[in-house]
């Protein structure tokens, strides 16, 4: 009697962001919390208020392609 091969666990999926523009924390943060959570907008939001009163701010790209 032969006996059928062992079923085999399919490895769990990976989420993975590709890197875009200069957009590092984001791909980053998503990558390490294996979901798209945050965006170029959140990021953007996120800056402003970590630099409210600053001209240019510090947390983001001066050519306002990343983070």
């Amino acid at each position: 009697m032969s006996q059928a091969p062992e079923a085999r666990p399919s490895p769990p999926s990976v989420y993975h962001e590709r890197q875009r523009l200069e957009l590092c924390a984001v791909h980053a943060l998503n990558n390490v919390l294996q979901e798209q959570l945050f965006s170029q907008e959140a990021a953007d939001e996120i800056c402003k208020r970590l630099a409210p009163d600053s001209r240019l701010n510090p947390h983001r790209s001066l050519l306002g392609t990343g983070n």
